[in-house]
């Protein structure tokens, strides 16, 4: 796949690529990356580094609810 005109992704992005790239590995196809800027390359890399970190740091995200845009105002003022 060839990066020669891209100057940035977003981790969102990278982490969408590289779930693709996986999916066509475990069908036997390999799918290399050229001609990479050293942005595009370490967010790739950071993206792919996290994915193997089998520790989450996010695994439970609470949940808030309002009864009324007054009573979010409220809130948001208290933090």
């Amino acid at each position: 796949m060839d990066f020669s005109d891209i100057n940035f992704i977003s981790r969102a992005t990278a982490h969408e690529l590289l779930s693709r790239v996986d999916k066509f590995a475990n069908r036997g196809v390999k799918i290399t990356f050229t001609n990479l800027n050293s942005q595009v390359e370490l967010i790739i890399d950071k993206v792919d580094a996290s994915r193997k970190d089998s520790y989450k740091k996010a695994t439970f995200v609470n949940r808030i609810f309002f009864s009324s845009e007054k009573e979010f105002d409220n809130f948001l003022l208290s933090i």
